[in-house]
């Protein structure tokens, strides 16, 4: 329902139009009555107002200085005013305004009808296209910020300063909101009640949030001191009505240090299993528990993946004694060792917690903390060998292809479809190999995963040029194609027509 000021210096006519119109039927609700400009401008500035019916003149000032105030101020606002036949003049200078029209004293209650149930038609459409611009520079927001996640990515200055996301602060945080013990069936809400909670907490100045996992929501917070961030992120975790952990980055002056931060948020989440009590961790934290940085490759990661699915427990121990001792002999210090067996540890459990959660336990908090008692190599490499063993049975338990990692998958894609996605993004996701991915994604799906994404990306398209406004290019780029030529081709091989053409026959069908 659209709210409605009426103003007019005559009590009579006031009262008439307030009351004696039925205006729920033509979704308007009247919210206040002036007799002036003053009190006009007085109720505007304390409500929210969409239309203002006005007489044209009045005893101190004619409406059209109104009108002309809210086009100064207030251009949203819709005018609608009431005239005499000898104040036409007047009424064409409003109408420059753009005012939406004008009725003539007396009224005609059908011809007030018929010009405010055009107006809601109006007030519906420029709100639907509110609405429609609002996503589209959320989604653009989210895609830019994800894309960001990835390493070597580049930062577009421009298309930041159009999104309104700075680039320098002095301080700047990355916090990632994990929610735990979720179905992806009830993440939607769970994540719409989580940024409902946050909006409540933190001021919008202060931070920018998007969707990054399936369970996560990442906070870009800007200027927030990190004592007055913690209090408020903790009072914020016990607002909600499910449990979150949250993982803080160390703090940086530019968004050219995202990637690394998102990096650091993360890697302070995969340490929850350590420091078990607590809701909040800083990678700061962490730092303290022997993390370093690159001590296990990407190459290093995938070969522990393979042999963790072809459950090729050989393999996989002979493998992590020569990576083991190949860093004792290369380091001064244990530290290194132990930084690699941690992270050897939770690769392990976040393996068989993707693919086999129900026997999961965490009790690798109290695994970690019996390392470092392990002053040797030779008894850190018993000790690992032995966590190994005790996973034996969980690794040759698990059976991906009947678990839940395609549609894990392909939610994944759903969700993030326009972004630069790739296969090694949704395996590193899953703790699956890409080339095992791949495999398992056609077997599952009848398409390899290009295919599928490139279908969900056209459906989208669809979508959009049916039921929205936007230009051709903009939906190219909502839809993950910077390149609006290239997007046509794909579209036309996909559904046989022009995006343009594919938009004309649907109007001309409706």
């Amino acid at each position: 329902m659209f709210n409605l000021i009426i103003v007019d210096d005559e009590d009579i006519i006031l009262n008439g139009l307030s009351k004696y119109v039925n205006w729920n039927i033509l979704n308007f609700q009247v919210v206040g009555t002036a007799h002036s400009m003053a009190e006009a401008l007085e109720i505007i500035e304390s409500n929210p107002v969409d239309v203002v019916l006005t007489d044209i003149r009045m005893e101190y000032e004619t409406g059209l200085d109104l009108i002309a105030q809210l086009a100064k101020d207030y251009p949203a606002i819709k005018t609608v005013i009431l005239s005499g036949y000898e104040e036409f003049e007047y009424a064409r200078r409003a109408l420059q305004y753009g005012t939406f029209d004008f009725l003539t004293k007396p009224v005609n209650f059908n011809t007030l009808h018929e010009t405010f149930r055009r107006l809601n038609e109006v007030l519906e459409e420029d709100m639907t296209k509110r609405q429609e611009d609002e996503e589209f520079i959320e989604l653009r927001k989210s895609t830019f910020l994800n894309n960001l996640t990835r390493k070597n990515a580049l930062i577009d200055p421009l298309l930041a300063k159009q999104l309104e996301i700075p680039l320098t602060s002095n301080m700047l945080q990355v916090a990632r909101i994990r929610i735990e013990h979720m179905d992806d069936e009830d993440m939607t809400k769970a994540k719409s009640i989580l940024r409902q909670t946050l909006s409540a907490i933190l001021t919008v100045p202060y931070y920018i949030s998007f969707n990054n996992t399936l369970n996560e929501v990442t906070l870009i917070i800007y200027d927030l001191p990190q004592e007055v961030g913690l209090v408020l992120l903790e009072s914020f975790t016990q607002d909600l009505p499910y449990l979150v952990t949250i993982g803080l980055s160390k703090s940086f002056t530019h968004l050219n240090a995202f990637h690394a931060a998102y990096f650091q948020a993360g890697k302070a989440l995969d340490y929850k299993v350590i420091k078990k009590n607590s809701l909040i961790i800083a990678f700061e934290e962490i730092e303290n528990i022997l993390y370093v940085e690159d001590v296990m490759s990407y190459e290093l990661r995938e070969k522990l993946l393979h042999y963790l699915l072809l459950k090729d427990i050989s393999a996989l121990t002979q493998l992590v004694i020569e990576e083991i001792r190949h860093i004792g002999e290369h380091s001064d210090t244990l530290n290194l060792v132990y930084s690699f067996c941690i992270e050897l540890y939770l690769l392990i459990h976040n393996f068989l917690k993707n693919h086999h959660s129900e026997m999961v336990h965490d009790e690798i908090h109290d695994l970690l903390r019996q390392l470092i008692f392990r002053e040797n190599i030779e008894d850190i490499i018993d000790y690992t060998l032995l966590y190994i063993e005790n996973q034996k049975q969980y690794i040759q338990d698990i059976s991906p292809c009947s678990g839940d990692s395609i549609k894990t998958a392909q939610n994944y894609i759903h969700e993030h479809y326009a972004e630069n996605l790739t296969l090694n993004t949704l395996a590193d996701l899953l703790f699956i190999h890409p080339i095992y991915l791949s495999k398992l994604f056609k077997e599952k799906t009848g398409q390899n995963f290009i295919d599928y994404l490139t279908h969900i990306r056209i459906e989208k398209a669809k979508y959009f040029l049916r039921e929205t406004h936007f230009k051709i290019y903009d939906i190219s780029e909502m839809v993950g194609y910077e390149s609006p030529k290239y997007f046509s081709k794909l579209f036309k091989e996909a559904v046989g027509t022009t995006p343009k053409l594919y938009r004309c026959n649907h109007q001309l069908d409706a």
